[in-house]
């Protein structure tokens, strides 16, 4: 199994070494049980190119070979809160630790806020400036400082400024989620599936035309979020890199009627879905849209703390 790993990776680095950034090819993406997952756009998947962000990662080169030690694999995905775009760093408060990976443009390395993680240049701005926050990071933070036998790496999959229709199934963006999740499996050769997905989305679902306004609390017939949000749910769990045992958790908007939605998942009789406080947490822009880098780090401590109760 070790020997397929190394060459189906080994297969899928030659096959993005060989796509330009802005060409649509396609490839087979193998799983690590030799099954053929879906043939999907490779276009960026490969990570941020340098020239385009002015940064690499911190460690670049460096030897990850503590990933292999990664006990919890999460998928985070959403709109723009969970890419974290437009905050404050503090040196302080927004270091590095150990036991806690990200899934970056180098492959698996120590997660750290200057990395490039999504959309080739989250979190970082460059080399001359500080890098923007993300809940992800505060989430695998307080998991690994609360629990010593835990090794934490998360993966970044986000699209700022999209409605929950934009991970539908049948969609690119989805295919592009399921290919990066399956490209991080397999740099890890003890890992075959996810251990949960964390999802913060719903801003700009927040009225049934879809506009950003937060007093509109129209839907539409049949509770579309719901029904989509559930269809996402079924849908994560059919894949064979997560199941129906694993959390999936959500959180709070920072101001809006769709907290109602999310908050179901919290009265399901599911046992394995959940959604986190983050209604009332700080802003940083007039709309009272996107969280604060305080607020992401609460966030993040409330998603780590839920999951942590659901994984004992």
């Amino acid at each position: 199994m070790a020997v397929f790993k190394l060459f189906s990776t080994l297969f899928l680095a030659l096959i993005l070494a060989a796509c330009d950034g802005d060409s649509a090819a396609t490839a087979i993406v193998l799983d690590d049980r030799g099954a053929a997952a879906d043939r999907v756009d490779q276009s960026g998947l490969s990570g941020a190119d340098p020239d385009q962000t002015g940064a690499q990662d911190p460690g670049a080169g460096v030897s990850a070979a503590g990933a292999a030690t990664i006990t919890d694999v999460v998928l985070i995905t959403g709109q723009s809160n969970a890419l974290g775009s437009q905050t404050t760093f503090d040196p302080a408060l927004d270091q590095p630790v150990d036991r806690f990976y990200a899934y970056t443009n180098n492959g698996w390395q120590i997660a750290n806020l200057a990395q490039v993680w999504d959309l080739g240049w989250h979190p970082a701005r460059g080399l001359d400036g500080d890098p923007h926050n993300n809940f992800g990071f505060h989430f695998g933070k307080t998991i690994v400082s609360q629990r010593s036998d835990r090794v934490v790496g998360i993966i970044l999959v986000t699209a700022p400024g999209e409605g929950i229709a934009h991970w539908d199934t049948d969609g690119f963006f989805y295919r592009k989620l399921r290919n990066k999740t399956l490209l991080a499996l397999n740099d890890l050769p003890h890992k075959s599936m996810l251990d949960g997905i964390l999802w913060h989305q719903g801003e700009t679902d927040w009225s049934s035309s879809g506009s950003n306004d937060p007093d509109l609390e129209e839907f539409p017939p049949n509770d579309y979020y719901s029904n989509k949000l559930w269809a996402l749910i079924s849908s994560l769990r059919m894949e064979n890199w997560f199941t129906a045992d694993r959390p999936f958790i959500c959180g709070e908007t920072a101001r809006s009627p769709i907290n109602s939605r999310l908050n179901a998942l919290n009265r399901d009789n599911d046992g394995w879905t959940a959604c986190v406080p983050g209604a009332g947490l700080s802003t940083h822009d007039e709309e009272q849209v996107h969280f604060t880098a305080e607020s992401l780090r609460q966030l993040g401590a409330n998603y780590a703390d839920v999951y942590l109760q659901m994984t004992r």
